[in-house]
């Protein structure tokens, strides 16, 4: 018997030696006989510089049939829409300065709308002027009367005086070269033209308050005024037609830094006024009156809101309503 396990204990040292020079090192055989946890591959790296990044986001379900503030009931509640989205993001730039901060800026606020608010959200980042326009045609061709679009702007900004026109400067901008410039007007033509019952418009750039040059507000409630019961201000709000705008400053540089999280001075006041807000319903005059005051005493920029000129605006104002589920008190239906 001892002869039978020499001999076949040969044969398997001998057979273990070959399986040794098969596989390979130590590390070879601990992986042949206790194979590794499937990986899951790496996300694909960003497009190219030719093709922004675009997404669509889902929201969060909108309305809970939670308690109204200042007593609205379920019937009385009015019907505020639904709401949408686009961000645009620009930070590298092929001719011009490149930024740090316009698609941080962009991607925290889309969380905030998403998960606080109920917004179906596009971003697009790295954007051509092709892109930026398609985008507001696709907006212009889906959107009617119920719905809400916010659009919000992160990028390079250009004032030419010669033509008092402002202009976004897209992913391709050359300096000196209109061309493939967003112009303010670019803009505002296609929100006079969008279904949309309430469109907010906030531009983060240089420049951006050519916007808003020699346009007052009018028919919106200033903040703390309360001549009636908020529950009517709602109602009229919501059934009025709004094209409004706020910019990150007036006719002068703006900071692309220099707020908290990594994120713009402007992108850290208007995300952390969204955030910090315990209404269930507050209009976005409410909102600027927090944004502008952090602004000013944090950089020498103050930001400006207005209605846009020529463009439909009736007196109504962006509403933002909770969304179900959202961090805080109460959530009510849209």
């Amino acid at each position: 018997m001892k002869t039978f396990f020499v001999a076949h204990g040969k044969w398997l040292a001998a057979g273990f030696l070959v399986f040794l020079w098969l596989v390979g090192n130590r590390q070879d055989i601990v992986s042949f006989f206790f194979p590794p946890e499937p990986t899951i591959p790496p996300a694909p790296s960003s497009p190219p510089l030719a093709e922004p990044s675009s997404r669509n986001e889902p929201a969060a379900s909108p309305g809970s049939g939670g308690p109204f503030p200042d007593g609205f009931t379920p019937a009385e509640r009015p019907d505020f829409g639904d709401y949408h989205a686009l961000l645009i993001g620009n930070d590298q730039y092929r001719h011009l300065p490149r930024l740090k901060n316009a698609r941080r800026d962009v991607e925290t606020l889309s969380k905030v709308l998403k998960d606080r608010y109920g917004f179906q959200v596009t971003i697009l980042l790295d954007a051509t002027r092709d892109h930026i326009i398609t985008a507001l045609d696709r907006f212009r061709d889906s959107l009617h009367g119920r719905d809400n679009l916010l659009i919000y702007y992160a990028g390079h900004g250009r004032f030419d005086p010669d033509a008092n026109q402002g202009y976004w400067l897209p992913v391709e901008a050359e300096v000196n070269r209109r061309a493939n410039w967003v112009s303010n007007a670019d803009v505002t033509d296609n929100l006079k033209a969008l279904g949309a019952k309430h469109v907010l418009l906030v531009s983060d750039s240089c420049y951006a308050g050519k916007l808003v040059r020699g346009e007052g507000l009018r028919g919106v409630r200033p903040a703390g005024e309360k001549p009636g019961k908020i529950e009517d201000f709602f109602h009229r709000m919501a059934q009025r037609k709004a094209r409004t705008v706020m910019t990150s400053g007036g006719l002068e540089p703006v900071l692309d830094g220099g707020g908290q999280r990594g994120l713009s001075v402007f992108a850290t006041a208007f995300i952390d006024a969204l955030e910090q807000r315990t209404d269930a319903v507050f209009g976005t005059q409410a909102l600027f009156g927090e944004i502008q005051k952090k602004v000013g005493y944090n950089a020498e920029q103050i930001p400006e809101y207005s209605y846009l000129h020529g463009t439909g605006h009736d007196g109504g104002d962006f509403l933002f309503v909770r969304a179900r589920n959202a961090a805080g008190d109460d959530s009510v239906d849209n």
